[in-house]
């Protein structure tokens, strides 16, 4: 009974008897870097750097194992090289967000082994924490494998499954939420997001949105803080947009697409089978960007006595990582996409509490498949302080 993602051209995981994945929520708190381990940034400056990631990891082996078939996709280099990028960047990223790693494999036959990935953030220095959707294991749906790293404290969390993600012999699609204090003044929600993949689930990932902006009011609308969501959301932007592109703008109520504010005329493929030879694989011939970071600026979901404005020049970005080796591969099928930001208080006068503000950019109709932000780099909205309490442990979705 083999699962079929057509939008990722015939992706057939999950659909073998030999699946057993043990839907066991992974968390691990270990020193990040040193000197930053459990503290909060205490730099007296107003303005203050951001530097945000997003990359689908596809924790999947390819082909899947067949008797002695060898794994063409390479999981343990890639997971490996992926780590050592991250635990390495300079400057330090604020939040990575993760997909598709899976927090226990199965055998090898489908699912990568993420001790590779685990293994090198695990080294002095570094600090990892990981929250997958757990999947109903009674159905024999895998965990979703979403995650979110920071050296940062994490004040809040929840993990939620989606209603109607995933399937049997699926891995279950969700949301991680996070409250990270980057520094005593200065907190940011991330939602970290992996909706169903295929064509034909376009209905599902509606509905996935719809449970998914019903979250960000529930938790952001009244925290004072920056909210941003991110991952990989399986709907194609422009040039070749349709109607799902607008699903998200409505249901978030114009966020701002941080890529197209920084390359509107750049249609940045995260996912592109004719320049990643992983994806190539599969032999397909899909071209388009399924990976997104965005911040959410209506006041029905995020108030803010923050202006968040991206960084000088090429503040957003594809990440393009490889292996090593004579026959290097890219680390994940998807590119992943990566912002600078800068954020600071507004003036007392501009504080969202006191004086209701319009955004100054205007956004495209839902119908023209353009989001907010696309023309322009001014600064948009974020929230005031909240403290929450200290993550000591992963509860289930």
């Amino acid at each position: 009974m083999p699962a079929v993602d057509s939008a990722h051209g015939c992706r057939q995981w999950f659909g073998w008897a030999s699946v057993c994945v043990i839907a066991v929520a992974c968390v691990s708190t270990l020193p990040f870097l040193p000197g930053r381990a459990d503290t909060v940034r205490a730099d007296p400056s107003n303005t203050v750097p951001l530097r945000v990631l997003t990359l689908n990891l596809y924790g999947l082996r390819y082909p899947p194992k067949l008797g002695w078939t060898a794994d063409k996709s390479d999981c343990a280099g890639r997971l490996k090289a992926a780590a050592q990028q991250i635990r390495n960047a300079s400057p330090p990223y604020d939040i990575v967000a993760v997909q598709e790693l899976y927090s226990v494999p199965d055998l090898g036959t489908i699912a990568c082994d993420p001790a590779p990935f685990l293994g090198e953030l695990r080294a002095p220095g570094i600090q990892e924490i990981l929250f997958p959707p757990k999947g109903r294991t009674w159905e024999g749906e895998a965990n979703g494998g979403i995650g979110l790293i920071t050296p940062h404290i994490i004040e809040q969390q929840e993990s939620q499954r989606f209603v109607g993600a995933g399937r049997i012999l699926h891995a279950a699609r969700g949301v991680v939420f996070a409250r990270v204090a980057i520094r005593s003044d200065l907190k940011v929600d991330v939602y970290v997001v992996h909706l169903s993949p295929g064509r034909g689930k376009s209905a599902e990932r509606k509905r996935e949105l719809a449970a998914l902006a019903k979250l960000v009011g529930a938790r952001s609308s009244a925290s004072g803080n920056p909210v941003f969501v991110m991952g990989d959301f399986n709907i194609a932007a422009a040039p070749r947009a349709g109607g799902e592109y607008s699903a998200i703008l409505q249901e978030l109520r114009n966020p701002r697409d941080l890529w197209l504010a920084n390359n509107p005329s750049d249609p940045g493929f995260t996912y592109d089978c004719l320049t990643n030879a992983l994806a190539a694989l599969r032999r397909c011939d899909l071209q388009t960007r399924f990976d997104y970071l965005w911040m959410v600026t209506d006041r029905s979901l995020s108030n803010s006595d923050y202006q968040v404005s991206l960084d000088n020049g090429q503040a957003v970005r594809l990440v393009t990582w490889h292996t090593e080796g004579p026959h290097p591969l890219p680390v994940s099928d998807h590119y992943g996409v990566e912002v600078t930001l800068r954020v600071e208080r507004k003036p007392a006068a501009k504080s969202s509490r006191e004086v209701p503000i319009r955004l100054a950019a205007s956004c495209p109709s839902l119908s023209s498949g353009r989001g907010c932000g696309e023309d322009g780099r001014g600064s948009v909205g974020a929230l005031r302080s909240s403290s929450g309490r200290r993550l000591s442990g992963s509860t289930g979705p």
